[in-house]
C-alpha cells in the first residue's frame, strides 16, 4: 500500500511539473539614436521588441505625436487660406496615430497617452475657434477654458466695447518689452490707416488679445505634462533597465 502511496505521490508530482510555466525569457533589444546607441531588457512573454522602443521613442522623444497646423492669420487675404474641414481631418488623423501606437501596457504609459489625446484634442477646438472666430468672433465664446477670462476681447470684436480702447491695451502691452518700442508702436497704427485698417486692428486683438489670454488655459499648459513625463521615463527606465552608450558629443 506504501509503495502504491509513494508511486501516486511521484506522478503527482510530475504533474506539478508539467503545468508549471516555462521561465520567462528576459531579451535584448538595441537601438541607435541621434548621439547615443540604447539597450532595453524586457520579458519576450509580456512585450515586444518592437513594443519597447516604440514606447521609448513615444515617452523620451515624443514621436508618434503630430500637432496639426492651422492656416496662419496675418492680414485680411488670409482668411481664403483658413479651411477648417481640413484643419479637422488632420486633427483626426493626428488623433489616431496617436491611438493605434503599439505600446507597453504599463500604468504610467496609458495615463500618458491618455494625456496627449486630450492635448492634442483640446488644441484642434482651440483652433478650430479661432479660425472660425476671424468671420464670426461670436464663436471664440465656445471655447470654454477661457470663456469668462478672456471675454473682454470678444466684446471688442463684436463691439460691444470699443474696439479701438481694447487695441491699443494691446500695443501697450506687447510692445512695452520690445527694443523698439516706438517702432513696434507705429507698425501697428501704420497697419490701422490702411484701407482694410479695422480688419487688421480685429486680427490684432484676437491674436495679441484673445489667443494670447486664451493660451494659458490650453490642455497643453494646464495638464501638468511636467509630472506626467518624469513619471512615464522613471517607470520606463525601471522596467526595461534602458541603457545609454558609446555617446558622441552633439
Amino acid at each position: 500500500m506504501a509503495r502504491h502511496t509513494k508511486g501516486l505521490i511521484g506522478i503527482a508530482a510530475a504533474g506539478i511539473l508539467l503545468a508549471m510555466p516555462a521561465a520567462a525569457k528576459e531579451k535584448v533589444v538595441k537601438w541607435e539614436g541621434e548621439f547615443c546607441m540604447y539597450s532595453a531588457r524586457f520579458d519576450d512573454q509580456q512585450y515586444t521588441a518592437r513594443q519597447v522602443r516604440q514606447t521609448y521613442e513615444f515617452v523620451m522623444q515624443d514621436m508618434g505625436v503630430k500637432w496639426p497646423m492651422a492656416a496662419m492669420v496675418s492680414e485680411p487675404s488670409d482668411y481664403s487660406k483658413i479651411d477648417v474641414p481640413k484643419f479637422q481631418a488632420d486633427c483626426e488623423s493626428a488623433l489616431n496615430e496617436i491611438r493605434q501606437l503599439d505600446l507597453v501596457d504599463l500604468p504610467s504609459v496609458n495615463e500618458y497617452r491618455k494625456a496627449k489625446l486630450e492635448a492634442v484634442s483640446d488644441t484642434c477646438r482651440f483652433e478650430t475657434t479661432q479660425l472660425r472666430g476671424y468671420r464670426d468672433p461670436a464663436v471664440l465664446r465656445t471655447y470654454q477654458p477661457s470663456e469668462f477670462m478672456c471675454s473682454r476681447y470678444i466684446d471688442a470684436l463684436e463691439g460691444k466695447v470699443r474696439l479701438t480702447d481694447v487695441w491699443r491695451e494691446i500695443i501697450d502691452k506687447s510692445c512695452k518689452d520690445n527694443g523698439d518700442v516706438k517702432g513696434c508702436r507705429q507698425r501697428r497704427l501704420d497697419d490701422a490707416n490702411l484701407p482694410d485698417g479695422t480688419e487688421r486692428m480685429k486680427i490684432y486683438v484676437q491674436q495679441f488679445g484673445w489667443q494670447n489670454c486664451s493660451t494659458h488655459h490650453t490642455k497643453v499648459n494646464t495638464i501638468g505634462f511636467d509630472r506626467l513625463m518624469a513619471n512615464v521615463q522613471t517607470e520606463y527606465k525601471r522596467k526595461f533597465k534602458l541603457r545609454e552608450y558609446e555617446c558622441n558629443e552633439p
